[in-house]
């Protein structure tokens, strides 16, 4: 399974990506709501925050995926219309 396809059978799932900027990382937290040609859609409270696959060094969840904070949101999915 590649990794676009392990990420599609998540999305749903709150996670945070790490990503890789430069000499240092960086973490995004969110639902993960869509995978296009080249990045991913993460959604977290307001903000819609738009990660490119090859700069994703990994993926950290919660077992089932849920976060204690944050929780399923139907405005994850509009992105799918």
């Amino acid at each position: 399974m590649t990794f676009e396809e392990q990420l599609q059978a998540q999305i749903g799932d709150f996670m945070t990506v790490i990503i890789k900027a430069g000499g240092n990382c960086c973490k995004h937290r969110g639902i993960l709501c869509s995978i296009r040609d080249d990045f991913i859609v993460l959604v977290h409270d307001d903000e819609r925050i738009e990660i490119p696959i090859s700069q994703i060094a990994a993926v950290r969840k919660l077992a089932g995926g849920a976060s204690e904070e944050d929780y399923y949101d139907d405005d994850c999915y509009d992105d799918w219309k």
